[in-house]
């Protein structure tokens, strides 16, 4: 992404992990001059969201906060607009519900319950072939962020239910659709695991979202979800080429 030199040059002091950097790089090297739209949960003194102005010359740029000294961070020449609020809170989305995004980041609160809300919130604001990072899934171990043991369980359970709908995917799903009309005791082996938690907690169904994984990559303290590129279709004709893959948007 950026050399340290470059990121000196630039004055660039971002707090995020060294590895992150060419992670990203990774995802986002044939984004770089495409008009995209990114969000990024937790501003702090906004390095991160001009780490992004800077590699995306193209990109609208808006970071969430709960604090409301993060509004300095607004920069207009720099395409970056600021939202504050909870990122747990539904509400605070409010003004971007009909915005469509190509990069979603939460480096927000990591902590697990604001984690999997932001993502079920914002999922369907993440476009097609679109990109979803959740930074520092490792302090979910950490007791001063709601972490282990117990709520780690939570985490853990919300990822492997993420990694099921993969598994299922829409033919495996029409196969288990049948069983659970033939018997519906079965659907318990196949809902979300948390599924009757998340929609008591945030109303939203977790049902509603399979289907929609077309990967989900996991790095130290970093996992990606991407968005399928056709929602109809499943997920090995899908999978054609690498640069299909990683690109935003579907090439025909």
């Amino acid at each position: 992404m950026f050399t340290k030199k470059e990121k000196e040059d630039q004055k660039i002091n971002t707090d995020k992990f060294e590895h992150y950097i060419g992670i990203y790089d990774f995802y986002f090297k044939d984004l770089r001059d495409k008009n995209i739209n990114i969000l990024e949960i937790g501003v702090k003194n906004g390095e991160s969201l001009r780490l992004w102005s800077k590699y995306f010359k193209n990109a609208n740029i808006i970071g969430v906060d709960l604090n409301p000294e993060c509004l300095k961070e607004k920069d207009e020449n720099l395409n970056i607009d600021i939202i504050i609020g909870d990122q747990s809170d539904p509400k605070t989305f409010e003004k971007i519900k009909d915005t469509k995004f190509d990069i979603i980041i939460d480096d927000g609160s990591h902590v697990f319950n604001h984690m999997i809300t932001s993502y079920l919130i914002l999922w369907q604001n993440l476009k097609l072939g679109g990109l979803y990072f959740i930074e520092d899934t490792s302090m979910t171990f950490h007791d001063n962020f709601l972490g282990y043991p117990q709520h780690r369980l939570t985490w853990d359970k919300f990822i492997i239910g993420a990694i099921r709908t993969l598994d299922l995917d829409i033919f495996s799903h029409n196969l288990v659709d049948k069983r659970i009309k033939k018997d519906p005791n079965q659907r318990a082996n196949y809902d979300h695991p948390i599924s009757k938690n998340i929609k008591k907690n945030t109303g939203i169904d977790p049902k509603k979202f399979k289907n929609q994984i077309l990967f989900i990559h996991a790095y130290n303290n970093l996992l990606v979800f991407k968005k399928k590129f056709d929602l109809d279709k499943s997920c090995m004709n899908q999978l054609e080429s690498s640069d299909k893959i990683l690109s935003s948007k579907d090439k025909k």
